[in-house]
Formats: structure tokens, C-alpha cells, sequence
């Protein structure tokens, strides 16, 4: 089947439109207000685990899967050359608060 100059450009302007419609993103109408930091929404009575820590933003499921890592008095932080320093930092500090007196790097 072959096409005119004049139908192959309403063929194109037709693949085109509908191609920029058709990846349209539309957004929620709503969400829903998240939860304080630091709070668990979904804490069940008599529960023995301990909660997963608070993560943002809220993902749409999470649960511990394995009892918690004891560390001890040393550890060891590898991180790329490139990665954000503030991240580093803040690994640094949350093996400092569990208990690590010796960071090696």
C-alpha cells in the first residue's frame, strides 16, 4: 500500500499526537497526608519484632525480614569515591549511635 505525500503527513501528525497523549502522566486526584516521622501507621497489639525504621519518602510496603545485625566495637565503610558526602556522614554517625567505636575506611 503506498501513501501520498498528503496522507503520510496526517499519518505522521496522528503517530506524533498520539504519542505525546498517550505518555501523559496523570497524576493522583489525592494522596493521603503521610504519617509523622518516626511514627508507625501500621503497629499491630502484642507484636514481638521490632518496627522497620521510618523511611521517606513512605514506600507503598516494607517489612523486616531477618532479626536485627548486632555490631560490634570496629567496622568497615566502603563508599565510592563519588558518593554524596552527606550520606557517608550520616552512615558514619548511625554506626557510631549502634554502638562502632573503631571506623575503618
Amino acid at each position: 500500500m503506498r501513501f501520498g505525500r498528503r496522507s503520510r503527513a496526517t499519518a505522521v501528525a496522528a503517530a506524533v499526537i498520539g504519542g505525546l497523549l498517550g505518555s501523559v502522566v496523570v497524576a493522583p486526584a489525592a494522596s493521603a497526608v503521610p504519617a509523622e516521622p518516626g511514627s508507625h501507621a501500621g503497629d499491630r497489639a502484642g507484636r514481638t519484632e521490632t518496627p522497620p525504621p521510618p523511611v521517606w519518602p513512605r514506600p507503598q510496603s516494607m517489612r523486616t525480614t531477618g532479626p536485627a545485625v548486632k555490631l560490634g566495637a570496629e567496622a568497615t565503610l566502603v563508599a565510592a569515591p563519588d558518593a554524596d558526602p552527606y550520606a557517608v556522614e550520616q552512615a558514619r554517625a548511625l554506626l557510631r549511635e549502634a554502638g562502632v567505636r573503631t571506623l575503618h575506611e
